[in-house]
Formats: structure tokens, sequence, C-alpha cells
């Protein structure tokens, strides 16, 4: 898969008991064929603004998700 980076969307951390886990979010576009499944997760799905408070999202995933909320305005 080929991913064109485009912009910084934001940050965040969390501390489990025994690691702290950072993501970084960025703004990209596919520049070949869209992903159908993901190696690291059970699930893969493309999701619209309005449906990102659907999700029963980790605690680590949260200040992202409010990250790209606030990016997509």
């Amino acid at each position: 898969m080929a991913v064109l980076v485009k912009q910084f969307v934001g940050a965040g951390e969390f501390q489990m008991t025994d690691v702290l886990i950072r993501l970084d979010c960025f703004q990209c576009s596919l520049q070949d064929d869209t992903p159908v499944k993901s190696k690291d997760h059970d699930q893969l799905r493309w999701l619209e603004k309005e449906q990102l408070e659907t999700v029963a999202w980790a605690p680590a995933d949260i200040p992202i998700v409010q990250a790209v909320k606030a990016f997509l305005g």
C-alpha cells in the first residue's frame, strides 16, 4: 500500500499499567488500492466524521479521535 503523508493531525498518549502508548496521526492519501483488511486489528472500517462516535474506542485511541474530529472541523 502506497501512502502520501500530508499533514500532522495530532498525537495522544495513554499510560497503561506497564507501558506508555503514544499514537501520532497524520492526514494521508492512498496512492493505490484501498486496503480492505488489517494486519494488526480484527476490523478495518472507513468512517465519516459523523460516525466516529459510534465506535467503542480503546482509551488510547480517544485523544486521536478527538484530534481527527477537530481537524475535520
